[in-house]
C-alpha cells in the first residue's frame, strides 16, 4: 500500500484544540459583553437626566424672562424640546412599565413614588429619581444623576 503524502483537511486533535480556544474566548467575552450593556444603559440614563436638568434650567429662565418669576413644570419631561424615544406620557404606574419605558408618576396614588422619574432597565429593574416641581431639582445619588434607588418591578413597587 502506498502512503498518502499529501494530506488534505485537519486532524481531530487540531479541531478539538480550535474548539477549546473558541470556548475559552467565549467564556471570557460573554460576561464582559454583559457588563458593557449595563454600563451603556447607565450612561444613557445619565445623559437623559442631564438633558432634563438642563431643560428645567432653560424652562425656569424663560419663565423668569416672561413673567419675572422662576417656575418649573409639573412634569419635568415638558421642559425637553425632544423627548426620549421610550417616554410614555400616558403611563404613571411603575409596575406596568414595559419595553424600557421612561415615565413620570406625578402625584399618583402612592406617596412613596409621587413625582418620580423612572426608567425600566433591560434587567427588569426600575431606576428611580425624585423631582421637585416647586424647585425644579432632581434628586439623585452617587455618580452624577445616578438613581436614588433601583428596585425590582414586581416585588418592590408596592403596586404603584
Amino acid at each position: 500500500m502506498q502512503h498518502m503524502k499529501n494530506k488534505n483537511g485537519f486532524t481531530i486533535i487540531e479541531l478539538i484544540m480550535v474548539m477549546i480556544i473558541i470556548g475559552v474566548l467565549a467564556a471570557v467575552a460573554i460576561p464582559r459583553f454583559q457588563d458593557i450593556v449595563v454600563e451603556s444603559e447607565v450612561a444613557v440614563e445619565q445623559r437623559i437626566l442631564n438633558t432634563i436638568s438642563d431643560g428645567l434650567e432653560t424652562y425656569a429662565r424663560e419663565k423668569y424672562i416672561s413673567n419675572g418669576v422662576r417656575s418649573w413644570p409639573e412634569n419635568p419631561f415638558v421642559a425637553l424640546s425632544k423627548l426620549p424615544p421610550d417616554y410614555d406620557a400616558d403611563l404613571f404606574v411603575l409596575s406596568q412599565m414595559k419595553d424600557r419605558d421612561w415615565i413620570f408618576t406625578g402625584d399618583g396614588n402612592n406617596p412613596q413614588y409621587n413625582n418620580t422619574i423612572a426608567h425600566l432597565r433591560k434587567s427588569d429593574s426600575i431606576a428611580v429619581w425624585k423631582y421637585d416641581p416647586a424647585t425644579g431639582e432632581l434628586d439623585y445619588d452617587g455618580t452624577p444623576f445616578g438613581p436614588i434607588n433601583v428596585l425590582h418591578r414586581l416585588n418592590a413597587t408596592g403596586g404603584n
